[in-house]
């Protein structure tokens, strides 16, 4: 199973037709000495995502190795990565190998997610040789329609301007049990519910 800084990422994805369940939730405190007014402060700046997905396992080495993953969280206590497997972000141009630079279309990245926080620096990048894992460490706009990121390493191999760049999650399940329901002999689906941990990402 790959890692990356230290946690595994799961590189199984998950089946976008199963449907999606998602909720959030925030801890607040509330000061009430119970003469007049009250005051309640939240923990964090953002609310904690949750969501419940579901992977489909077409053959028994997939079970295998999704019930391996599982049984490596022990729980909810060992973190992980969940890729969003989604286009978050588009690269304008193609570029070359030991390319750290890309030049991608504005999505206000720059001046709303990166100033936030870790929780959305950390990208998988699709390569002709696997996914590739890479930690933003800069990011401009460029001009009106484009926006400059630089990451922390060089790539080994040229990215096509159509490659795959999605957010990494840090996440837990949010459950100590897991289902596997067998549809067949080497059919089986397993529904996976997680939340973030937006203030426990790495740097």
């Amino acid at each position: 199973m790959p890692t990356f800084k230290g946690f595994d990422v799961l590189e199984q994805m998950p089946d976008p037709t199963g449907g999606i369940a998602e909720n959030s939730f925030r801890d607040f405190e509330v000061f009430d000495p119970g003469l007049g007014s009250f005051e309640a402060q939240t923990r964090g700046r953002y609310p904690v995502q949750g969501r419940t997905l579901l992977w489909k396992c077409m053959k028994r080495s997939d079970v295998t190795a999704l019930r391996q993953f599982i049984d490596a969280r022990k729980g909810r206590l060992v973190p992980f990565w969940l890729p969003s497997f989604a286009r978050d972000m588009m690269l304008v141009t193609s570029t070359s190998v030991g390319a750290q630079t890309f030049n991608i279309f504005w999505c206000g990245y720059s001046t709303l997610l990166f100033p936030a926080g870790n929780m959305r620096r950390h990208l998988r990048i699709d390569g002709s040789a696997g996914a590739f894992y890479r930690t933003v460490t800069t990011a401009a706009e460029n001009d009106p329609f484009s926006e400059n990121i630089t990451v922390d390493t060089v790539m080994d191999v040229s990215i096509d301007q159509n490659t795959l760049v999605s957010f990494m999650r840090l996440c837990r399940l949010d459950a100590d049990d897991a289902h596997i329901s067998w549809q067949g002999s080497n059919y089986a689906e397993v529904r996976l519910p997680f939340v973030e941990l937006p203030f426990e990402v790495p740097s």
